[in-house]
């Protein structure tokens, strides 16, 4: 899968997590969108 500005995404599964690095903003319901074209994934903003 690939998305516009998105430039990097370090995963990790224990714990489970992900850290987006992108050249510019994209909002998370965008990223949520594309992700369930993909399968039962959920994303959540932190910190």
């Amino acid at each position: 899968m690939k998305i516009s500005n998105i430039e990097d995404v370090e995963v990790q599964l224990n714990p489970p997590g992900a850290v987006i690095t992108m050249s510019n903003y994209i909002d998370v319901s965008q990223l949520q969108a594309q992700l369930s074209n993909a399968g039962h994934y959920l994303i959540k903003e932190f910190g």
